[in-house]
């Protein structure tokens, strides 16, 4: 094999598998998503609220957590959805670590997304 590419396609099922068994995933696509989506200001598109309960149920058990995808997929407002899922309706207190460019987009999400 002469490069990584190779190698990826060469052995993508045996890779695939063992992240599956590293990283199981928290929601399917299958599972319901988190009653408090709905609450949202913004209607979540369907991968959003995926991403959002899986989330919101990683952070029950860690202290921190990353949304990794595309530019424009939606990541302020499935953390946004995500603070909200575990808030529950209660105050809550969350430290966002973002580049010092887009904190004014961030307070502006967040009035356009969550109630109160």
């Amino acid at each position: 094999m002469e490069t990584t590419f190779d190698y990826l396609r060469a052995h993508a099922i045996e890779l695939g598998t063992r992240i599956l068994e590293t990283y199981p995933p928290l929601q399917s696509t299958k599972d319901p998503v988190a009653p408090r989506i709905a609450t949202l200001l913004r209607k979540a598109l369907p991968a959003q609220a995926l991403a959002i309960t899986g989330t919101a149920k990683y952070l029950r058990k860690a202290k921190a957590a990353r949304i990794v995808a595309e530019c424009g997929a939606g990541k302020t407002y499935m953390a946004l959805g995500a603070i909200h899922v575990l808030a529950d309706g209660r105050p809550s207190t969350t430290l966002v670590m973002c580049p010092s460019h887009i904190t004014h987009k961030w307070a502006r999400e967040a009035l356009l997304t969550v109630p109160r």
